[in-house]
């Protein structure tokens, strides 16, 4: 066991926790890509079901995860391996333990049926929202359609429709041809709807993020992501970037920014942005530039699919670290493999290594000392 713990430490080198937002703050990354073993590497959707496991939407069907391995659900019901060993694009757990896929079935975690869904049995692109009162949306086939799952009962509202889901309170929001933003009123009977035309500078929309009934995030294909005010029918550039490919909330203020050049953290309360890219000397940084897909476990933890490297894992997004590795900036920290860590009566750490000696970490002035026998 203290040998693993030398291992490990010897990998990070030395980690601080902080719980204050900035540019030095990155969160720790553990990457599955070896332990998934997929036949391809893009992770389109993630979701979680009651007893924890993780389901995964790929480009060759859909896969549990239990943390150790990935198994195809192909394997669970060879039976239907035809059906299931197809392009999959998202999938979703509702809350009776029912897995959706978006090949038009939907899958029993606790009986093992698969049957075709009450709504599609074609293909869907994008994700069904499930509203306020429980009711199913899906956009498909040029049409809004609501299924209300306790009268068996569908409603459409028929309009050319394009990419972006998403609801608030009482609004389900959705994307129609000719750069419109649909407003669709939850409730019974026939669909209220209003269309608000966004500006030009707002197109190629490739995903909504409903931060309120007011208030929509608007992630697009190459004009980055933008921020609009419905009340006021304005819009404003949050950033630049190609291709935002998913909007993850993790508390009132912070959202997560899915893009084909990284992470971005997006803080709403102070209107800051932070951007985390691909690091090839960090192992602990995110593992691929190309982000497509956010889950928020139970645990607070974010799971994040990408199209080269499989899966990532950040513990908890709250607490930060930050990274002292031996280079011209902290030029006193010169041990690669760390063995103690102690304490002094000044709040100083003094660290022991295995193959430079000791080094002091100042904290108030966030500087190394070293002592070994090169220093004499």
């Amino acid at each position: 066991m203290k040998t693993m713990k030398i291992l490990l430490i010897a990998c990070l080198v030395f980690l601080i926790p902080r719980f204050s937002s900035g540019e030095n703050s990155a969160a720790f990354f553990r990457c599955y890509y070896d332990e998934l073993n997929l036949p391809q590497t893009t992770i389109l959707s993630i979701d979680q079901d009651s007893k924890g496991y993780i389901w995964l939407a790929t480009g060759k069907g859909v896969y549990r995860f239990d943390g150790y391995e990935a198994i195809a659900l192909s394997e669970i019901r060879p039976d239907l391996r035809d059906v299931l060993e197809v392009y999959t694009p998202w999938v979703m757990v509702d809350d009776d333990e029912k897995l959706w896929i978006s090949n038009g079935y939907v899958y029993d975690l606790n009986t093992g049926d698969l049957y075709k869904n009450p709504v599609s049995s074609t293909p869907t692109i994008n994700m069904p929202i499930i509203d306020t009162r429980g009711n199913f949306w899906f956009n498909y086939a040029n049409r809004f359609a609501r299924y209300d799952r306790k009268m068996k009962q569908m409603s459409f509202l028929d309009m050319p429709v394009r990419g972006g889901f998403t609801r608030s309170e009482h609004y389900v929001w959705g994307m129609a041809d000719c750069n419109q933003l649909v407003r669709m009123a939850v409730g019974d009977g026939s669909i209220a709807n209003i269309k608000y035309d966004l500006p030009a500078c707002i197109n190629d929309v490739s995903n909504l993020y409903a931060i309120n009934d007011n208030t929509i995030l608007i992630g697009t294909k190459s004009s980055g992501l933008w921020k609009y005010n419905v009340s006021l029918r304005q819009a404003s550039l949050v950033f630049q970037e190609n291709y935002i490919r998913d909007i993850l909330c993790y508390d009132e203020n912070t959202y997560w920014i899915a893009t084909e050049n990284g992470i971005y953290i997006y803080n709403i309360a102070d209107n800051q942005v932070y951007h985390w890219k691909k690091d090839p000397h960090d192992v602990y940084a995110i593992q691929d530039h190309a982000i497509y897909s956010f889950f928020k476990d139970k645990e607070g933890g974010i799971w994040c699919g990408s199209y080269f490297r499989g899966l990532s894992y950040v513990p908890n997004s709250q607490c930060k670290f930050n990274s002292y590795k031996p280079s011209k900036k902290y030029p006193g920290l010169e041990g690669t493999v760390v063995r103690e860590f102690c304490k002094d009566n000044n709040g100083n750490l003094w660290i022991g290594t295995e193959d430079r000696g000791i080094s002091c970490f100042i904290v108030s002035e966030e500087r190394f000392e070293n002592y070994s026998k090169d220093h004499g």
